[in-house]
């Protein structure tokens, strides 16, 4: 609804503004934060790698004492490392 003065597209003005500049400062600080990442991101491609596809050869060996049995092999590494 329009006023005399036109106070209420004022105020609809200036929060499209305000909404616009706080988008504005998001995307550089996302953008800021890549740059800053990217000389690193061969070394974090390579620890994911590492990280999911690399094998366990402490829970194969506890695998194998535990007769191939996932549950008691992961329940022995779990106690094995809290104390």
């Amino acid at each position: 609804m329009a006023t005399q003065d036109g106070t209420l597209e004022r105020g609809r003005i200036d929060l499209a503004l305000e909404a616009a500049i706080h988008i504005g400062l998001a995307f550089l600080l996302a953008t800021a934060c890549l740059w800053i990442l990217r000389p690193f991101a061969p070394l974090l491609t390579w620890g994911v790698i590492m990280a999911v596809f690399k094998p366990n050869p402490v829970a194969n060996f506890g695998g194998t004492i535990f007769d191939s049995s996932k549950f008691l092999a992961a329940t022995f590494l779990e106690f094995r490392g809290a104390a």
